[in-house]
């Protein structure tokens, strides 16, 4: 007799008997889905624990940076029409203060009107003009990798897009390996045996066997698991609780979930389970291993989420390991802003002069050059 241990469905023999083809094929594929869902969770866990941890530690430090980068730049802005200066320093202030408000523009999704107005007071090319540029690179970039062009009004910004990106990525990579299954078959096809046909007449009774599989394991389970036939209040709720995971795992098609319930309710009303018919393991199988497909690429796709986009390379490594190089970042930008800090009030209440004003300006540009290059050569690194 077959039985299927821990509700984990693992077929085994109680007997001498060897595990026929079908049997074997279903516990491989049951064991690839524990496998992939645990890999999945464990890959999700990391990430959000690494992004909490992040949130926790340089969230707030990123936002008062930026708050006190854009407060220099309106002072840096005020100090120019308090002094004359010449053509060459004034296009040397327009660049500081386009770089300090920078950072502010691109990580803030609606920017303050007049953040975006001192942008656009200083720098050639408006806000708005650049934003229009980005999303008609990103558009381009798209088009040419797909083949299809996207009304870009819809987006506010760049990561609006990616998010949107990402999704159709997901879908794209799961029709592809459609069309590889279509173009397989169209292959059989261009010259088909009497045998050919035959055996497509078979894979066809089998599509739709495996959606009328679904549906029956569905409704044995509506069946047994309906709250209305239950008196008692306890079991009611429970049987309410497994009813919507039903529920959802059919509108889902997974056929892993119904198969665990359905041998779930099947082992309590009897001792052992007789052997599942080897058509119904083939039809099963079949389901498997689509969702074995669909959990590969979900897997594959798991750090491209945009949701742990500011993470960088964070997410590819371990999570004791991101969590320690977030907490160098925290203290190195702590220090930054420390500095920022002692900037900000020595050119406000600082009554510097012209010169020193400008060497303060000088600075400012020195170190945004030296943070742009070490950038630089961190997407290099990571190429």
């Amino acid at each position: 007799m077959n039985s299927i241990k821990n509700n984990k469905l693992k077929i085994t023999k109680s007997d001498s008997k060897v595990l026929s083809k079908n049997q074997k094929l279903f516990n491989k594929y049951t064991e690839q889905i524990e496998s992939l869902e645990k890999k999945i969770e464990q890959s999700y866990t990391k990430n959000e624990a690494i992004l909490q941890f992040f949130s926790e530690r340089m969230t707030p430090l990123l936002k008062k940076e930026l708050e006190i980068e854009t407060k220099i730049a309106f002072i840096i802005d005020e100090l120019s029409e308090k002094y004359t200066f010449s053509k060459k320093q004034l296009y040397q202030i327009g660049d500081v203060i386009c770089g300090l408000l920078q950072n502010m523009l691109t990580q803030e999704t609606s920017p303050a009107d007049d953040v975006i107005g001192l942008f656009n007071k200083w720098n050639d090319t408006s806000y708005e003009e650049i934003q229009e540029q980005e999303m008609s690179e990103v558009s381009e970039i798209f088009s040419n990798m797909t083949g299809m062009d996207i009304d870009m009004k819809g987006f506010k910004t760049p990561e609006d897009f990616a998010r949107f990106a990402f999704e159709l990525q997901e879908k794209m990579q799961k029709e592809e390996e459609q069309r590889k299954e279509q173009r397989e078959q169209k292959r059989k096809e261009k010259k088909k045996t009497p045998k050919q046909i035959q055996a497509e007449m078979a894979k066809e009774i089998e599509e739709k066997q495996k959606l009328k599989t679904l549906r029956s394991i569905y409704i044995s389970l509506a069946k047994i698991l309906h709250p209305d036939t239950e008196t008692d209040e306890i079991a009611k709720l429970q049987k309410e609780e497994l009813m919507k995971k039903v529920t959802t795992a059919y509108n889902e098609k997974d056929i892993t979930t119904l198969l665990k319930l359905e041998i779930e309710w099947i082992t309590l009303d009897a001792k052992n389970i007789e052997s599942l018919a080897d058509e119904k393991l083939k039809v099963y199988n079949d389901m498997l291993k689509e969702q074995v497909k669909e959990l590969e690429i979900k897997l594959q796709l798991q750090n491209q989420n945009p949701r742990y986009s500011i993470l960088q390379g964070l997410i590819n490594i371990s999570e004791k390991s991101a969590k320690r190089e977030i907490e160098i970042h925290q203290k190195e930008l702590q220090e930054s802003i420390t500095e920022l800090e002692i900037s900000a009030n020595l050119l406000e209440n600082g009554n510097l002069s012209k010169k020193e004003i400008i060497n303060s300006i000088r600075q400012f540009k020195q170190d945004n050059e030296a943070a742009e290059f070490e950038q630089f050569l961190l997407s290099m690194m990571k190429h």
